[in-house]
């Protein structure tokens, strides 16, 4: 606990500064500066401030009061231009060029930053607090790889640094190693207890453990397809930042007049090489049939690819994915045997405050010896109000090449212009809840016919996880769509409506 300096310490300050410009005309520049550094080592903030000022303004050059100022001062950019002039006071004196990019850092003004950190590790490039300092600087930018880089170099000659291990796990952990950061959160306890290592240890012990998730779930949409599906997904950890896991799953559907089945087994993979790149991959057969027999049915093989990339330290954000797989929507569709290959872009371009975003999307599906085209393009725009609270707005438009009797709608042009919002909180210590709402208007053109008038759409996808246990969480995900073009399988009619839920456990073993 700091000490906190008698009203009369104070008050004999402010007197001393009085009666030394009255006596001599100018203030006793030393001993002010002394009385300010006592007022600083009690806790007397403003007292001491306003000493230091008073030394500064006699003498311009004292960079000690210069730097005590900086220190003091509640105003971002007073505190940074006298870090500033201290640096020109004592250019080769580190600890300036630290304090100021320490506080470009709590401004958010990372690339100035860096800057300034480059110039101390120039002058002191063995000091701790230069080089956790810029892998600090690199994990607060978001550069997760590059401040993995520097704590590893600092660690290699330091290996007794348990808060430098324990701030290298927190990354490894958000680089995608669970396994890594278990080994050096471990190290971080066996150097010196802290309990949220022992908190942050315990969810990467999890995270790398292998996991089993069974799901049931079922959906209904407004043509009368009924579809019940149970699953079951199991992954475990081949290596520092790849997992690798089997998923079956079987469906049931009906409309009243057919009753089809689908089951479906895969290989996955989820692959992170770099904390800002993520593959995620899934190879397998699918089998479908209908109680029509031989009118439609089989086996196809499916894929699966994701990949996603983020600028380090930015908002920009592309993802590729590509596919191939049978619809089973309906029985219509699985009697029909309708397939589907297509691949797709995303991109989010920061603008400021706000996020650009694009989607573009190429396909055909195929029946037989039919086949039909089909692209989808949209643009939009989200701006983040805080935490992860967020509101966009987006135009899409779908097209079909022609239209067709398989079972699914076939627009020549559905548009739909909608605005949104997400937001993610937990409402208490077990529970998360994520959440998607979109609204707008929509319209659609069939082949050889003119847009019709625009009527409503809607979209909505939620999710509940509540934490049962350590490593056990239980989790509700629940999705409905009002539009012709809202899911990226096929919509099986014009007004169609489609609301499906499910619910799964994860365990960690």
């Amino acid at each position: 606990m700091i000490a906190r300096a008698p009203l009369s310490a104070v008050l004999f300050g402010a007197a001393a500064v009085a009666t030394a410009v009255a006596q001599t005309g100018s203030p006793d520049v030393p001993g002010l500066a002394a009385r300010a550094d006592s007022l600083f080592s009690a806790g007397e903030r403003s007292a001491a401030s306003r000493l230091y000022r008073t030394v500064v303004a006699a003498d311009p050059e004292n960079s000690h009061a210069v730097y005590r100022l900086a220190e003091l001062s509640g105003r971002p950019a007073e505190a940074l231009a006298l870090y500033q002039r201290y640096v020109a006071l004592e250019p080769e004196d580190p600890w300036g060029y630290l304090a100021a990019g320490g506080l470009l850092v709590r401004l958010g003004r990372y690339s100035e930053a860096l800057r300034w950190y480059r110039e101390a590790a120039r002058l002191a490039p063995a000091v701790r607090d230069v080089v956790v300092g810029q892998a600090r600087l690199f994990a607060a930018w978001g550069r997760t790889d590059e401040a993995i880089s520097r704590y590893r170099s600092w660690l290699a000659g330091h290996p007794e640094d348990a808060e430098a291990w324990r701030e290298l796990g927190g990354q490894e952990f958000k680089a995608g190693r669970p396994k890594a950061a278990v080994r050096v959160l471990e190290r971080s306890l066996a150097l010196e207890p802290n309990a949220r290592a022992a908190a942050r240890l315990a969810v990467a012990r999890r995270a790398a453990a292998p996991t089993i998730q069974p799901a049931l779930g079922g959906s209904r949409d407004s043509d009368g397809n009924v579809m019940s599906r149970a699953g079951l997904r199991a992954d475990l950890a081949a290596g520092e930042a790849l997992r690798l896991g089997l998923t079956v799953e079987g469906a049931a559907l009906a409309d009243g007049l057919d009753v089809a089945r689908a089951q479906s087994a895969a290989l996955t993979a989820r692959w992170r090489p770099r904390a800002n790149v993520s593959v995620e991959s899934m190879a397998g057969v699918q089998h479908a049939s209908t109680s029509a027999g031989a009118l439609g049915g089989g086996e196809t093989p499916i894929a699966d690819l994701k990949v996603r990339v983020r600028a380090p330290g930015s908002r920009l954000q592309w993802d590729l994915r590509g596919r191939h797989d049978a619809l089973v929507l309906s029985p219509v569709l699985i009697a029909n045997w309708v397939r589907r290959s297509e691949a797709g872009v995303a991109l989010a371009l920061p603008a400021g405050p706000l996020l650009l975003k694009g989607t573009g999307r190429l396909g055909e599906l195929r029946s037989g010896r039919s086949t039909n085209r089909r692209s989808l393009w949209a643009g939009g725009l989200s701006v983040p109000l805080g935490g992860t609270l967020e509101l966009s707005g987006q135009f899409q438009q779908l097209s079909y090449a022609q239209s067709t009797t398989l079972g699914y709608f076939a627009p020549r042009l559905a548009q739909v212009l909608e605005a949104g919002s997400y937001a993610e909180w937990e409402p208490g210590p077990r529970w998360a809840v994520a959440l998607d709402l979109g609204a707008g208007i929509q319209r659609a053109a069939r082949q050889g016919e003119p847009l019709g008038s625009w009527r409503s759409a809607f979209r909505l996808w939620a999710l509940v996880s509540q934490a049962l246990s350590p490593g056990r969480t239980l989790v509700l995900e629940v999705e409905a769509y009002d539009a012709p073009l809202a899911t990226a399988a096929a919509a099986t009619s014009e007004a169609w409506r489609w609301g499906s839920a499910s619910l799964s456990l994860r365990w960690a073993l």
